[in-house]
């Protein structure tokens, strides 16, 4: 799926000089995660980076993640209940929003997969947009793992406007836009707002290591919302140029930072993240093995001292050993083995799904081994009834 802009025929445009840089060692894409509350101007600073781009050559793709979520909501009208619907504002759905959530991330991997076909030459680089809220930081998390994946740098430009301005310019969308945020949900979003900065650089923060803070000017407002009635088309240009001049400065800062990103070529912060998934999945998986091989230990135990008890009980009846000795060891055998393989198998680790499949929370590992170990002597108890019942025959 080509998710590139080339309204400009963008393919055949030369790269301006100023972004077109020889050293194949920088990372060739650039994934750029805006971040901000509803109403900050995300979009409209992200568009305009995008025509500097078309301008510029440089091969770039948008993906404002509202678009896909209002096409989620709009299946809403498509269903039995239409009628019943219309004229009615609809609460988008957690699985409807997950399903946008998803789609937007696969177009991403998309453009990163087509950037990384589009790069044979190594040294030209594509601009992956993101236009999102992103306001908690696992966002983006997810993001920087799909850059890291295709070893693209990673920018995050936090657009700061004051919560006030951004709830004025979210209140004056339409009712019926699923854009428009209410106000509950606005304040309860600008409260839990995690701001990028805010961790320290380790393996686990790097996605909000490189970022930006930026507050746009006003732009084609001729002067703001209060003086709508002394507009002129001289105040509105000023803001015009001051807004391209803005933009045209960031993109300069972000391929400044494009070329210099560490983070991609950091092969110890890649090592240290696949050497902490793999100690994680190991220490699961040595916890499971230590349960079975205590199990395995203790039922031996159980076992050895359960069979002389038994000869000795047999030797003061008989004066010699019951030929039924080898009978009841066989029982005795099978009752280990199968406490042995449940515990095998309800403690065993599965890697795919990355927990225990058969695992209680706030258990330790003496608990699991006792659980087993339980069960044999439960068995044991029951060879021994049979056994007594019989006289050892």
């Amino acid at each position: 799926m080509d998710v590139f802009d080339d309204t400009l025929g963008l393919k055949n445009i030369p790269r301006s000089p100023q972004y077109n840089n020889n050293n194949t060692e920088h990372p060739n894409n650039c994934v750029l995660c805006f971040c901000g509350l509803p109403g900050s101007g995300k979009t409209t600073v992200s568009l305009e980076l995008q025509k500097l781009c078309n301008l510029h050559g440089i091969p770039n793709a948008r993906i404002r993640f509202d678009e896909y979520e209002k096409k989620e909501y709009e299946k809403l009208d498509t269903g039995e209940n239409t009628t019943q619907l219309k004229g009615m504002k609809k609460k988008f759905e957690p699985e409807s929003w997950k399903r946008a959530r998803d789609a937007c991330f696969r177009a991403v991997r998309d453009a990163l997969d087509d950037a990384d076909d589009g790069n044979e030459g190594g040294a030209s680089g594509a601009l992956v947009i993101l236009d999102d809220t992103m306001h908690y930081k696992s966002m983006r998390r997810e993001a920087y793992r799909y850059a890291r994946e295709f070893r693209a740098a990673f920018i995050v430009v936090h657009v700061d406007v004051s919560e006030e301005e951004c709830w004025m310019r979210n209140s004056r969308r339409d009712d019926g836009d699923v854009l428009k945020v209410p106000r509950e949900a606005f304040e309860r979003l600008a409260a839990a707002f995690d701001r990028p900065g805010k961790g320290g650089y380790d393996a686990d923060e790097a996605f909000d290591k490189n970022y930006m803070v930026v507050k746009p000017p006003k732009k084609g407002s001729g002067g703001g919302s209060g003086s709508s009635n002394n507009t002129s088309s001289s105040n509105i240009e000023e803001e015009e140029k001051e807004y391209a001049a803005f933009c045209q400065s960031l993109l300069d800062e972000i391929y400044a930072r494009w070329l210099t990103d560490e983070t991609p070529r950091r092969k110890d912060e890649l090592d240290l993240l696949k050497l902490k998934r793999e100690r994680s999945a190991t220490d699961r998986v040595i916890t499971a093995a230590n349960t079975v091989h205590d199990v395995d230990v203790q039922t031996r135990k159980l076992t050895t001292e359960f069979m002389k008890k038994i000869s000795l009980s047999s030797s003061s009846k008989s004066g010699a050993a019951a030929p039924s000795s080898k009978v009841l060891a066989e029982r005795v055998r099978r009752a280990r083995l199968d406490a042995l393989n449940l515990c095998r198998e309800e403690t065993k680790f599965d890697a795919r799904k990355d927990q225990h499949v058969v695992k209680e929370e706030n258990n330790n590992d003496d608990d699991d081994a006792e659980k087993y170990i339980g069960l044999f002597r439960e068995m044991l108890k029951n060879i021994e009834s049979s056994a007594v019942e019989n006289n050892f025959e």
